[in-house]
């Protein structure tokens, strides 16, 4: 009975520690006091097969949020809104996109890097101390990944999008 336990447990292990993205309850920063990055703005596309979204139409919702829509969705896109808000975080010198689908309560989080204007990197953050249960506000979300940020690997999954 034990070793049919162990198959599934290894996978979920896996899926936490490898950063695919996962809903939070909390958000990495506070929505609403952090103003945008006008470069974000415009529709990206990647071919990476591997990527949530293929293509995605970021817009200015206010001088704090975005509004994002999932134009085209990859294979491992598994949120059913395409509708999605978005705001940007700075923690530890890393930039970070954090994102609210319109129907859920969930957060999903992104760190991310451009080069110029038409380049954007994302990367999938795996939080390597305490893990999900780590996040029990966003305070405590924060500390984790500023403590997972100083471990190998924490940011994985690299992914180039192009400015259309």
């Amino acid at each position: 009975m034990k070793k049919h336990l162990a198959f599934p447990c290894l996978i979920l292990m896996l899926l936490v520690l490898t950063g695919c993205p996962t809903g939070l309850p909390h958000p990495l920063g506070n929505p609403g006091t952090e103003k945008i990055d006008q470069n974000l703005i415009g529709e990206w596309i990647t071919d990476n097969p591997d990527a949530e979204a293929a293509n995605f139409k970021i817009a200015k919702k206010d001088n704090y949020s975005y509004s994002v829509e999932v134009l085209q969705k990859g294979e491992m896109y598994s949120i059913t809104s395409t509708s999605l808000t978005g705001w940007i975080t700075k923690l530890d010198g890393q930039n970070f996109f954090y994102l609210k689908p319109s129907d859920e309560e969930s957060y999903y989080l992104y760190a991310y890097k451009l080069n110029g204007k038409t380049e954007l990197i994302t990367y999938d953050v795996s939080l390597l101390v305490g893990g999900v249960d780590a996040v029990t506000s966003t305070s405590a979300f924060r500390d984790e990944v500023s403590k997972s940020l100083k471990q190998p690997n924490c940011l994985s999954g690299e992914k180039v999008f192009k400015k259309k």
